[in-house]
């Protein structure tokens, strides 16, 4: 069932922000350029265990040097990674009491207000940043800025779905129209992706683009990611993920040595890959943690290194939904053998549910007759 991915998996991990620090441009450039893995999730995040580090070592730098802005711009950003709001805002009040007017601190403030749902505040430093900054961070321009302002509007609505995305353009458009927007960027689509993972207009954005470029099978999973994050309009993503898969069966009518599979076997499969890139992220930051306790230093490509040691690999994506085969193609009669030994295992517990209630209620008649027939002759 469509919408039912099971966000306690998403909940578990932390969310990637566009935060400015010292290591991320580094970093920035060790994340997969792969549009499957962009969607589905499957990039490297850094987990709880090297922020804290973060935070302990950049305070071992400060007390020897406590107006490096630098450690204490890396320190901030730890303690927001962190959930430490407060602390945070300390730090970056002590940088602007040093230098008012960085880049840096009005973007990560900006991510600091907008991890609170500020997002008025939030979007006011993030037009302060782009000011020193038109290019914005990963040169997303204003991308950033447009997702935060209708968040705001999103969040001050009293009822009703929103009847733009984050780019102004009508979701009744249709993706065509929308793909060809001069505001529709691919490249910065993606890269909003690597700065928050979780906002779900991207992925229908993105969806309609590539839909529109012929890329179906990434274009079903960016309209499912947005589904599972929730989109604020699902019926537009309903819609949209309906659409394809009509056009699927459509096109499997005239085209032979290809069938579409059911929509529940086709969300199973969505659902799975999804799956497996939150584990992938789950391993990357359990590898990450037992390094730093082992006192290495680590980055992106160092924990990658090790995965692949240990024969951790991303995982490989299948078509769905529209797959070459036949009807009897061995996916699809596995998929139905093994419904038919579901429905067969179920069909026998209720059996065995009847036959035992039917045994309760014999053993009870019968002790209710045996007592009234003691009664009568008493």
């Amino acid at each position: 069932m469509i919408g039912l991915f099971p966000q306690i998996f998403l909940s578990s991990l932390t969310i990637l922000a566009c935060l400015n620090t010292s290591f991320s441009r580094t970093e920035e450039k060790q994340i997969t350029n792969e549009t499957i893995h962009l969607i589905n999730g499957q990039f490297p995040e850094h987990g709880k265990a090297f922020y804290k580090q973060q935070v302990e070592s950049c305070r071992n730098h400060l007390s020897e040097d406590p107006k490096h802005l630098e450690f204490r711009n890396d320190l901030a950003a730890a303690l927001i990674k962190l959930g430490r709001f407060e602390e945070a805002l300390e730090e970056f009040s002590r940088i602007q009491q040093q230098d008012p007017d960085l880049y840096k601190t009005q973007a990560n403030l900006g991510v600091l207000f907008k991890k609170r749902k500020q997002f008025d505040r939030a979007a006011e430093h993030i037009r302060q940043s782009l000011k020193i900054r038109p290019q914005g961070h990963l040169g997303l321009g204003d991308y950033y800025l447009r997702m935060l302002r209708w968040r705001d509007r999103l969040a001050q609505a009293q009822e009703g779905r929103p009847e733009i995305n984050f780019l102004g353009l009508r979701y009744d458009a249709g993706p065509e129209e929308v793909a060809r927007s001069s505001l529709v960027n691919r490249t910065h689509l993606e890269t909003l992706i690597k700065a928050d993972r979780h906002f779900p207009d991207t992925y229908l954005i993105l969806g309609d683009l590539l839909l529109n470029e012929g890329e179906e099978q990434l274009a079903l999973r960016a309209y499912w990611r947005a589904n599972t994050l929730d989109h604020p309009a699902p019926g537009v993503v309903r819609e949209r993920i309906h659409s394809l898969y009509q056009t699927w069966k459509s096109r499997s009518e005239q085209t032979s040595g290809y069938i579409v599979e059911p929509r529940h076997q086709m969300n199973f499969q969505l659902t799975q890959e999804l799956g497996a890139a939150v584990h992938w992220v789950q391993k990357f930051q359990e590898v990450e943690a037992e390094l730093l306790a082992r006192g290495q230093e680590v980055d992106y490509q160092v924990v990658k290194n090790e995965l692949t040691r240990r024969g951790v690999e991303k995982a490989t994506f299948l078509h769905a939904g529209f797959v070459k085969g036949t009807s009897s193609s061995p996916g699809t009669l596995r998929f139905w053998i093994l419904g038919m030994i579901a429905v067969i295992i179920l069909a026998g517990m209720i059996a065995v549910m009847i036959l035992a209630l039917t045994g309760v209620y014999r053993v009870a008649r019968f002790t209710v007759t045996s007592l009234w027939a003691f009664r009568v002759r008493s």
